[in-house]
């Protein structure tokens, strides 16, 4: 922590680093698991939380829902970003979005981070666009 004095001279007055905002974790494993047709993997190591799913769920919204998924979304950020952690998301193989610590989110990207109030959120639409298709069509076929 570094020390200087104040403009009128009368003390120290203490300055925080940008590193001790931060709590780097070291953060290694594996986790499997699987609901009925959906399946998430999950790989940390290295700063780098990876969270693999094969295909979106349905998500049906209730009152209430909608709020609450947001405000989780929020302190998933926060935390991710006092840690040093980054998450990145895939769908079928294809990153969909990075949140946390070190994004370099878009134009289109930053404007829906602060549309939902957190920090740094790098969308994807290649990967989210095909996603959200095969959901449609899934309700199309009743499934």
């Amino acid at each position: 922590m570094e020390t200087q004095r104040n403009d009128q001279g009368s003390g120290p007055r203490r300055q925080r680093s940008l590193n001790s905002l931060f709590t780097p974790l070291d953060i290694v494993g594996d986790l499997q698991a699987t609901s009925g047709d959906v399946n998430v993997q999950l790989h940390a190591q290295g700063g780098l939380i990876t969270v693999e799913i094969n295909r979106l769920p349905t998500l049906r919204s209730h009152r209430g829902q909608r709020r609450r998924r947001i405000r989780f979304l929020q302190l998933l950020h926060a935390g991710l970003q006092r840690t040093a952690q980054r998450m990145e998301i895939k769908l079928n193989g294809r990153t969909a979005a990075r949140l946390g610590h070190d994004v370099r989110p878009g134009v289109f990207s930053r404007l829906v981070a602060r549309l939902f109030g957190f920090g740094p959120l790098e969308l994807r639409l290649t990967a989210i666009v095909p996603a959200l298709l095969s959901l449609r069509g899934d309700s199309d076929t009743g499934s």
